[in-house]
């Protein structure tokens, strides 16, 4: 499968709208269900022009299969940028998109001069810890973290040097 980034861009929220409001999505990263114009109020107030993230969709062909978010781009000691959201639609999950996603955060990450990425994801998610384990990921912290939904669960941070 090949598998393109390109910044997110306003026309793109549609699709970033729908993909985020999947029941499936919903239920594993804990968030919640906002409808097109809170998507696109927060690409335009929030997103459009922070320096300190990058977001991206993931393209297969010409076909959007996921969204990419990177933070931590301000830090000013370079010492770990953060994949803070990784969503590939369901059918095309298993297919190698989290991998090329995680390969292209970390090459964009190492370009700006950072040393080690790292994510955080919760421990019912057990697709996102296989990817990020067998990507060569250590789990560096486990603990309580509250999700998108404002509840408070168990978490992992997984860290790579890169």
């Amino acid at each position: 499968m090949n598998i393109t980034f390109a910044k997110l861009e306003q026309k793109d929220i549609l699709f970033l709208s729908e993909l985020l409001n999947d029941p499936a999505v919903v239920s594993s990263l804990h968030i919640n269900v906002m409808d097109y114009a809170a998507w696109l109020d927060d690409y335009l107030t929030y997103w459009k022009n922070d320096t300190d993230e990058a977001h991206f969709i993931l393209f297969s062909e010409k076909t959007p299969v996921g969204w990419l978010k990177l933070n931590g781009l301000d830090s000013s000691d370079h010492d770990a940028a953060w994949i803070s959201m990784l969503v590939v639609g369901k059918e095309n999950q298993r297919r190698g998109v989290g991998r090329h996603a995680v390969a292209f955060s970390e090459a964009f990450a190492k370009e700006r001069g950072f040393g080690k990425l790292a994510i955080h994801t919760t421990c019912d998610n057990l697709a996102a810890i296989a990817l990020y384990l067998s990507c060569g990921y250590k789990i560096t912290t486990y603990g309580s973290c509250t999700t998108g939904d404002g509840k408070h669960r168990l978490g992992y941070t997984f860290m790579k040097d890169i």
